[in-house]
Order: C-alpha cells, then sequence, then structure tokens
C-alpha cells in the first residue's frame, strides 16, 4: 500500500506497535505471570516509543480530523496512555489480583492492536484522501 510521504514514518512505527501488542497477547494467554513480567520490564520502553509517536499525529494531524474519526483518534490515545501511566509496573501482584493485571494488559494489548489498525485503514486513507495537501 503507497502512503503519502508524511505519513510512511509513522506508518513504519505502526509495526512495532503491532509487535507490542501480539507479544502481551501472546503472553497473557500463556500465563499471568508472563504477562506481567513482560509489562514490568518494558512499560518505560512502550511509553517512550507511543508518547512521541502520539504526539506526533496529534500535533501534525488532529486537528484535521472531525467527527468519528477524531472521537477514536482521541479516545484511543487517551486511553493506551492512560494505561501506561496509571498501570505503573503493577508491582506486588499477589496470586488474586494477578488475573486482574493481565485482564488489563491485555485490554492494553488489544486497544493498541485496533487503534493500529483503525489508523493504516481507515484514518490514513482518509487523511490521504481529504488532506493530502496539509500533511
Amino acid at each position: 500500500m503507497k502512503r503519502h510521504p508524511a505519513l510512511i514514518n509513522l506508518s513504519q512505527e505502526h509495526h512495532g506497535a503491532l509487535v507490542i501488542g501480539k507479544k502481551l497477547k501472546t503472553a497473557a494467554l500463556a500465563n499471568n505471570q508472563s504477562a506481567i513480567t513482560l509489562w514490568q520490564n518494558n512499560r518505560l520502553l512502550f511509553l517512550q516509543e507511543l508518547l512521541p509517536h502520539f504526539t506526533e499525529e496529534e500535533a501534525r494531524f488532529g486537528a484535521l480530523l472531525e467527527g468519528e474519526l477524531k472521537q477514536e483518534f482521541e479516545s484511543d490515545h487517551a486511553f493506551l496512555l492512560h494505561c501506561l501511566q496509571s498501570d505503573a509496573q503493577l508491582i506486588n501482584i499477589d496470586v488474586s489480583s494477578a488475573q486482574e493485571a493481565t485482564r488489563r494488559i491485555t485490554a492494553f494489548a488489544d486497544r493498541l492492536i485496533q487503534h493500529v489498525r483503525f489508523e493504516e485503514r481507515t484514518l490514513f486513507p482518509w487523511l490521504e484522501q481529504h488532506h493530502a495537501q496539509a500533511l
């Protein structure tokens, strides 16, 4: 799929986000501790990779969006950043809370994968069609 030159780097970064999401989902399916360990060891790295990406997207074309596209775009970013910032490292997990922690990690992974697909399949094509010169 040919991308507008202004969106190529962002689109390439989406691959890394999909890898993050899929690794978390695979770990969660394996067992609670695998998902929690992966989250604890990599949450800050995920935040360091995703925060600049989200900031760039919001600055470059957030104002061009409207309606449901804008709502989904902003809602996804807010949810994903909230997960990364508020769940800290899910430290001091006991057996009873491990399942809840894994549920939250899985929710993050699912939303991240869904968000990347939304941007690649819906948002970016819409931007290319309606705002190519503004990109």
